[in-house]
């Protein structure tokens, strides 16, 4: 998964949550980082596995919803929501 936030100034200690793809109320993807952001367009890779075993895991074939959020200072500044299809 590839994040790109632009940003207006560069801003260190910036938080940036991923989560999503929930099954039974627990997000099966949930992942904080720190990122220093520089000014202009910033690329942040994530690499997520899920288990080789969709069904052995509870995950059933369908469309699930990931998020990101970015925050500074403890405060959101910025949400995005992208729906992914499993097959």
């Amino acid at each position: 998964m590839t994040i790109e936030i632009d940003s207006n100034n560069s801003v260190d200690n910036v938080q940036l949550a991923v989560y999503g793809i929930d099954i039974r109320g627990k997000n099966l993807i949930y992942e904080v980082i720190s990122v220093n952001l520089t000014k202009g367009n910033n690329i942040i890779r994530f690499g997520f596995e899920l288990p080789a075993c969709n069904r052995c895991s509870g995950l059933p074939p369908g469309d699930y919803m990931l998020y990101a959020e970015v925050y500074i200072s403890n405060r959101m500044i910025k949400m995005t929501e992208k729906k992914v299809r499993i097959e």
